[in-house]
């Protein structure tokens, strides 16, 4: 016969604070367990455009996260199943293979501006996300019609996006649907909207304070960059507390290094850079 043990707890207003288990035993847990090192798996994961059925999933799982999980002393391994949109595993239909090789966003000419230099907007090596999920491969040239966000028909009232590419700041599956499904565009680009980051407005310490951290950022980017020129940069907002930027590189900085970047920081701030807000609306951007 089996004995079941019914265990209850009572507890009194401040009990939250204490452990149900020895203090020593807790804290020998809890240094098991570092929140740095979760971050650090987190920023190498994001460096990858983890896309099902797309190579860089598997890339991914096979670079980072199963050597993760062999060095915890875990039994892991990688199983292939085809991925083609039709085959299906019980209930589930798996999704439609994509993959892609590389590519490049560029502005060759503005109206109006004679001396305007083709300035690159963005290439897939470097920031792997810059290019939206099933894109279709090839190549293009021609006009880029802004639609606002681009999410509703009316957004499209008097402006003619067939056979051109509409730049939109709305969600890129309703942009796609509504300018390339119905009005004939042959693409979209997507933009954030300076109205979608209501957080610089509500940021701890004020819209300046928000611009201060944002512009160290660009500081420690630039000292990062300076002294590890092979390394790739992603991004790096101001958060509640500070700043901070994420790189992709083989080896992971050191504390040596840290205290390199930091003193690079301080000889990129020494040399007086000009830092310049400016407000301007959409059509004079």
């Amino acid at each position: 016969m089996k004995e079941i043990v019914l265990v209850v707890l009572t507890c009194c207003a401040n009990s939250f604070a204490q452990h149900f288990i020895p203090a020593a035993s807790f804290n020998a847990i809890a240094s098991e367990f570092s929140g740095e090192q979760a971050q650090e798996y987190t920023r190498q994961i994001i460096q990858y455009h983890r896309i099902q059925g797309s190579p860089m999933m598997a890339e991914v799982a096979q670079r980072v996260v199963l050597p993760a999980l062999k060095a915890a002393g875990l039994e892991a391994r990688i199983e292939q199943f085809p991925s083609d949109g039709k085959t299906k595993y019980g209930t589930f239909i798996s999704p439609l293979a994509w993959e892609m090789r590389g590519g490049e966003l560029w502005v060759e000419s503005v109206a109006g501006e004679k001396d305007f230099q083709p300035l690159r907007f963005c290439r897939y090596e470097d920031v792997p996300m810059c290019v939206s999920t099933y894109s279709k491969g090839g190549e293009w040239a021609g006009e880029l019609v802004d639609v606002g966000k681009g999410a509703g028909e009316s957004d499209y009232a008097g402006k003619d996006v067939k056979g051109k590419v509409a730049l939109a700041s709305g969600y890129a599956a309703n942009v796609i649907r509504q300018a390339v499904l119905q009005h004939g565009a042959a693409g979209v680009v997507i933009y954030p909207s300076a109205e979608d980051r209501p957080e610089v407005a509500h940021y701890p310490g004020g819209p300046e304070l928000y611009r201060l951290r944002h512009s160290a950022a660009h500081v420690l980017a630039t000292a990062v960059t300076e002294l590890f020129p092979d390394v790739k940069v992603a991004g790096g907002p101001p958060i509640e507390n500070g700043f901070y930027y994420d790189f992709a590189r083989d080896t992971p900085f050191t504390p040596e290094d840290l205290e390199r970047i930091e003193a690079k920081m301080r000889d990129v701030v020494a040399a007086d850079q000009r830092f310049e807000y400016v407000e301007t609306t959409r059509e004079d951007a």
